[in-house]
């Protein structure tokens, strides 16, 4: 199996600066994406809870929490 994927290896080539650029633009989106899910969920009248303005809130840490 290792000859077989030997041609990998010319793929390996420092892709660390790639890296940073997507993480940086991927983490404003990534907020935006856990506020939006609790704005969504506060719009709904179906819950007590989910109709609060905690909820945006809960899920921007929860999202940060986990990384």
């Amino acid at each position: 199996l290792p000859r077989q994927l030997a041609f990998l290896g010319k793929f390996n080539y420092d892709i660390d600066h790639w890296r940073r650029r997507l993480a940086f633009a991927g983490m404003p989106i990534s907020v935006g994406v856990g506020i939006y899910t609790g704005v969504l969920l506060g719009a709904v009248q179906s819950r007590p809870f989910w109709n609060t303005n905690l909820v945006a809130q809960l899920f921007l840490f929860s999202a940060l929490s986990t990384g």
